[in-house]
Parts: structure tokens; C-alpha cells; sequence
């Protein structure tokens, strides 16, 4: 079980990469389980996709 809850400041942000090779930034919030999609926040709108479009997420400290 996962969970990703964060706060809009850059250092916070989440890099998320879908299977099919997108990449955004935002946040994201999920729970397996519990929620069978991710709630991909990046600004300007807010997407919804299900945990099997979902390759990874790295906070940028991670990446960095």
C-alpha cells in the first residue's frame, strides 16, 4: 500500500511517469486498495488515471 501526499512547492512536487513513456510533475495521491486510480495534480488540472497506467513516481529529491 501506497500514498502520496504533498504540498505545491517544487521541492515537494512528484515526477510521474505513465507506461506509455508521458511525464508530468505535480502531485500525486493514491492508495492501492483502497482507490484503484491516482489523482495526478499538475497545476492547472487535475487527471485521474489507474494504477496500471502508472510506472513510477519519484519525488524530485529522488531524481535529482
Amino acid at each position: 500500500m501506497w500514498s502520496f501526499k504533498t504540498k505545491p512547492r517544487r521541492k515537494n512536487m512528484m515526477k510521474i511517469t505513465l507506461t506509455d513513456g508521458q511525464e508530468f510533475t505535480g502531485k500525486a495521491s493514491g492508495n492501492v486498495g483502497a482507490s484503484p486510480w491516482v489523482h495526478v495534480d499538475i497545476g492547472t488540472e487535475l487527471i485521474y488515471y489507474p494504477l496500471h497506467r502508472i510506472r513510477d513516481v519519484r519525488t524530485w529529491s529522488e531524481v535529482e
